[in-house]
């Protein structure tokens, strides 16, 4: 990468948390610890990452299911030496006995850290609910029950698992720096030749992740924080050659659309969910599961029969008429650009990303692998859709106050599991009469070919094109990454936002239930590139849109005669107002670290409040009063508007003045 301002290697090693002996488990991510504590030849436990941190870089690793992957970048004149000590790892760790007692210790604490995160208080449930002898059902953290150093012992298993399992043919590595690929290959050689290649190999149970009593279940789990989630799991069986025509991933383009006559859309007008995706889920060496992950209101919880009818029912939608070529096309189009005008990211991700890659597809494919969209395979889309049915269902439904009957080993966590019945799927097979399903149309906001726009002479800082009163609008014509891609930042600044926690607690309000209302509007565009936020700052709302730029000064012009909306539905209200409640309630219960930063912001910065005080004004507000603010935050305004891309300075003024006009027919300038 001749551009890296640093460079960077990543090792992956096809060993993970699956390989450890039922006796200890959680062993594989603590060899992850220990071989950065010390090797024959940097014996010194700190001294590695001494090195990366004095030269500017940084270092990590993690174990999951099947691997183990470590990374690393420095300053690029000191790669070498890096690598030096990073192989060694690999080469002749020490993993002495008192290292390892300690590094117990910080597994334990880890473990005893995260133990109140819904994330792994869930997934205990998952790995009881499988089939127990399947290495997915192991505990993959460990603590110092499963990992008990007594008289030496984990010592003396940890060498033991390293020389099993640890070997050269199981490895993959990348590197990127500023060198040609000889001089690259050269110093792969010299640091990653001396690792022994022992042969092993890597061989995990041919037993199924679900036998019969596994499937057609519902899966009921309490969780820590007031969470309202439907998930339902559909098991696949694996084929290798699914990455090069994502058939799982052009199912998901359609069931997680979020236009008109969606899933999502009519879910949210019955006022049953708030948010709704899909897409493959937990997969590895044999299995593969398709996941539709729903996000409940209260009302919703109640309703879980109807949710299920109207999944099914766009499931057989899209069975019957949504298997097309030309929507292929469409989200073929998308990958294609999106691959093609990748933003720059560091060194350190792309190689810890792409080591992962060289397990899962072919050696040409390693970089262009995730996007890659070959072929429109008809019969694998078929065959997919076949098996969402109500018999292949898993169903887990995480909400307060569910039925539970069971506890979950580590980490307690409350569940029961019931089998579904032949009645339940004949209700789900019904039709919903108040449903209104159909498919997307064809996607207006895709440009098939892009092409970046060349001007003469770019600025080199940006400049002001238009200053009047209420508006000023800066440009910044970017030449250095030559990509068909733009940014537009607009602040509207307004006497009425951030001057008491009331306020700030409706402008909180205003932009949630925007989202939400704009999400129909904005879906295609999001999905074709274009994308948009909008949030609160202390003066006002700041809107931010980006993505490629033939058509993103149009989109920007659709928001911002939205923005105004104040005919807001009084369920969406009291929904969005309920989930903003719960919200800030969830992080009062959040670890004490991110309860540290979050008022370390409500002390350092002006007019930001504490969520509690936030909750309590928000409780007391209604729609009206929502609405009469929304009048009052637009009577003055000023916008600060800043615009980056290949456009040239006259395509900017142009559309500047277009702002311009559309603020003036709302509001009157702030002097």
């Amino acid at each position: 990468s001749p551009v890296s301002e640093l460079a960077s290697a990543a090792l992956a090693i096809n060993v993970g948390h699956f390989d450890d002996p039922q006796h200890t488990q959680g062993i594989a991510h603590l060899l992850e610890h220990m071989l950065f504590l010390g090797t024959k030849k940097y014996p010194d436990s700190s001294e590695y990452q001494a090195f990366i941190r004095n030269h500017g870089g940084q270092n990590n690793a993690w174990t999951s299911s099947e691997h183990t992957n470590f990374f690393f970048s420095i300053e690029q004149k000191h790669f070498d030496n890096a690598l030096s000590r990073f192989s060694d790892f690999f080469v002749s760790p020490i993993l002495d006995n008192q290292s390892v007692s300690n590094e117990i210790l910080t597994v334990e604490s880890e473990f005893r850290l995260k133990i109140k995160e819904d994330n792994r208080r869930i997934l205990a449930v998952i790995k009881e609910s499988i089939n127990p002898d399947h290495p997915f059902s192991k505990f993959s953290v460990g603590n110092n029950q499963t990992l008990n150093n007594e008289n030496g012992k984990i010592a003396q298993q940890l060498k033991e698992f390293y020389h099993q399992r640890y070997c050269a043919g199981k490895m993959k590595a990348v590197l990127c720096a500023n060198a040609t690929i000889a001089e690259l290959e050269k110093m792969a050689r010299q640091h990653f030749e001396p690792i022994k290649n022992r042969m092993n190999q890597c061989h995990y149970p041919d037993v199924p992740l679900l036998l019969p009593e596994h499937k057609n279940i519902k899966i009921s789990i309490a969780p820590d924080k007031d969470i309202r989630k439907l998930t339902l799991n559909f098991a696949l069986p694996t084929h290798h050659h699914w990455y090069k025509s994502k058939p799982l991933s052009y199912i998901a383009y359609l069931l997680g659309h979020e236009g008109n006559g969606s899933l999502l859309s009519n879910l949210k007008k019955m006022g049953l969910v708030n948010a709704l995706s899909a897409g493959s889920g937990i997969s590895g060496y044999n299995y593969q599961e398709f996941s539709i992950v729903i996000q409940l209101t209260e009302q919703g919880v109640e309703q879980i029969d109807r949710i299920n009818s109207l999944v099914f029912e766009y499931i057989e939608l899209i069975k019957t008429q949504g298997i097309d070529c030309w929507r292929y096309r469409e989200k073929q189009s998308i990958t294609n650009a999106a691959f093609e005008f990748q933003e720059p990211i560091k060194s350190v991700d792309l190689t810890s990303h792409l080591v992962i890659n060289m397990f899962h597809y072919d050696d040409n494919d390693i970089i262009f692998g995730d996007y890659m969209m070959e072929s429109f395979q008809l019969n694998d889309i078929a065959s997919c859709l076949v098996l969402m049915n109500p018999p292949n269902l898993r169903m887990i439904l995480i909400a307060p106050d569910v039925a539970t009957n069971n506890k979950a080993k580590w980490y307690d966590t409350p569940y029961q599991i019931d089998q579904i019945s032949a009645l339940d799927h004949q209700k789900w097979l019904l039709k919903d009469p108040d449903a209104d399903l159909y498919l997307p149309g064809p996607n207006p906001f895709i440009v098939e070919r892009l092409t970046v726009s060349t001007h003469k002479q770019p600025s080199e800082i940006p400049q002001v094109l238009i200053k009047k009163q209420g508006l000023r609008l800066w440009h910044y014509q970017d030449a250095e990454f030559n990509v068909p891609k733009g940014h537009i930042y607009t602040a509207i600044d307004s006497d009425f936002a951030g001057t008491s926690a009331r306020a700030s607690a409706l402008c909180h309000l205003y932009v949630e239930l925007l989202h939400d209302d704009l999400t129909e509007m904005t879906y295609p565009a999001e999905i074709a590139g274009l994308h948009y936020d909008i949030y609160p700052h202390q003066a006002g709302l700041t809107m931010h849109v980006s993505g490629y730029t033939p058509k993103l000064f149009l989109f920007f012009e659709m928001l911002i005669t939205q923005i105004r909306q104040r005919d807001f539905s009084q369920t969406r209200f009291d929904q969005i107002k309920r989930q903003l409640i719960i919200s800030w309630g969830n992080t009062e219960l959040a670890n004490p670290i991110n309860k540290l930063f979050k008022g370390l912001g409500t002390i350092l910065q002006p007019n930001q409040y504490p969520t509690k005080k936030l909750a309590q004004e928000l409780a007391s507000i209604n729609l009206k009063v929502l609405q009469s603010f929304i009048t009052k935050l637009y009577k003055k305004v000023h916008l600060e508007c800043y615009v980056q891309g290949d456009w040239d300075p006259k395509q900017v003024e142009l559309f500047g003045y277009g702002i311009g006009q559309q603020i003036a027919a709302i509001a009157s300038p702030i002097d």
